[in-house]
């Protein structure tokens, strides 16, 4: 049992203002940030399109919505109905403000109680939430709840760092070997579908075996974190490259989508008439 309190962390680290440097990567500044999230945007566009889902006809909940960046996102690609979830109130009256049309509350999704019941969504996403939630029996009850929330054959997106190696636990990131996270998430009712990687080269290769890669990253954050102007030009060299490369590598060694689908429960059979008397 973690004594980590995550409503405290995330008031305080998005406390004034809920910008993308403050939920993406901490010390690399506003300019990496942004391209990162361009990144992010490639790949979710892209994953979303090759599900031959009716967006039009589909209800939509976002988990840990901070910024309101995949709320817009699944907006403009014409979600019927969007409902926002976020651990903190800065983050909450922040999406309201932005987002008027669209409700948003403040819920833990690892609670026993939330504020929307199901099954009710046929599209739930939660990008770069899991890995924040380092208890692991929270992890569960998250997981567990969206089973809940979503209607049977319904679609689970998520982003989370998968490591084929032994857990890597810090104050509040935990990546999850990736047999545990299946497990979990079978056990929870989950059929997984596939995964894509999201980063390749501009995050941190935490499931990289190769010690060389992860000297280099830290020398790369340090020639990035010195000044804007350094992270706007790295950025901007990587940002395609990346694109490319997270549409032709199927093992990715940080951040990965992971597609799930809720089972839908077989039909029973109806027992067939007896002979007329």
């Amino acid at each position: 049992m973690s004594n980590f309190n995550a409503a405290e962390y995330w008031e305080g680290r998005l406390r004034g203002n809920v910008a993308l440097e403050k939920i993406g990567y901490l010390g690399l500044g506003r300019h990496y940030n942004e391209w990162l999230y361009r990144v992010r945007e490639s790949v979710f566009r892209r994953t979303v399109k090759s599900l031959g889902v009716d967006l039009s006809a589909s209800s939509v909940m976002d988990v840990g919505s901070g910024s309101g960046f995949y709320v817009r996102l699944w907006k403009e690609l014409g979600a019927r109905q969007i409902t926002g979830l976020d651990l903190t109130s800065a983050a909450v009256e922040h999406l309201r403000g932005r987002f008027p049309d669209t409700p948003f509350y403040k819920a833990d999704i690892t609670e026993a109680t939330l504020p929307v019941c199901g099954p009710q969504f046929d599209i739930i996403s939660a990008f770069d939430v899991l890995f924040h939630i380092v208890d692991d029996a929270r992890y569960r009850s998250a997981i567990a709840n969206i089973h809940s929330l979503l209607r049977p054959g319904g679609l689970f997106l998520l982003s989370d760092v998968f490591v084929h190696g032994k857990v890597s636990r810090s104050e509040h990131f935990v990546s999850r070997p990736l047999a545990e996270a299946e497990q979990v998430l079978r056990e929870s009712g989950f059929q997984v579908l596939r995964r894509q990687p999201v980063f390749v080269l501009m995050a941190n290769p935490v499931d990289s075996p190769s010690r060389i890669r992860r000297l280099m990253w830290g020398a790369f954050q340090r020639v990035v974190s010195r000044s804007e102007l350094a992270g706007f030009l790295a950025g901007a060299a990587l940002c395609p490259v990346e694109i490319l490369l997270s549409s032709m590598i199927r093992e990715g060694c940080s951040t990965e989508i992971m597609i799930c689908k809720k089972a839908v429960p077989a039909q029973k059979a109806r027992p067939s008439p007896g002979p007329s008397p």
